[in-house]
């Protein structure tokens, strides 16, 4: 297997893919789609739940969600058909940052909102609690892997 292709904060990628995805979520959100019969993964990395500037910009859950059913739609393919999963949204406790207890619990709120208006099913979440999630999905099979940390545990080994 390949290394994975890492996704930063705000990142997006949708479509055919043959190695994995990965991103690192602290109280960002990741959704995921996978479409079985076409191959199709859908992996994202949203900050904030809205943004009030541009909003193609994909480090907000809105643009996400807007970008998700544009690309179904250029793909020809239904939302029913694929699996879909939410992960991150921890409490990182970040010194010094204003909300930094509340951001998670906010991308959270807004993406469980998202699923219920668009009337679309959570087949996996793993969501808030506190500390870090490194998560992986294969883009040959939309095998994933949701693994948790504490920042303790993240940083070990890289001093």
């Amino acid at each position: 297997m390949t290394a994975p292709r890492f996704l930063m904060p705000g990142e997006y990628f949708f479509g055919p893919l043959q190695d994995p995805v990965a991103t690192l979520l602290g109280s960002c959100v990741a959704v995921t789609l996978w479409h079985p019969r076409c191959r199709l993964l859908a992996v994202s990395h949203f900050v904030v739940p809205r943004s009030a500037s541009d909003q193609d910009d994909t480090r907000s859950g809105e643009a996400v969600f807007a970008r998700l059913q544009r690309d179904m739609v250029s793909h020809r393919t239904a939302p029913e058909e694929y699996r879909k999963g939410l992960y991150g949204g921890g409490t990182c406790l970040q010194p010094g940052r204003r909300n930094s207890l509340q951001i998670g619990l906010m991308n959270i709120a807004f993406a469980r909102e998202q699923f219920a208006l668009l009337g679309w099913r959570v087949d996996d979440e793993q969501l808030g609690g506190l500390g870090y999630r490194r998560l992986t999905v294969d883009g040959r099979d939309g095998r994933l892997s949701c693994q948790s940390f504490t920042t303790a545990n993240l940083l070990e080994g890289t001093a």
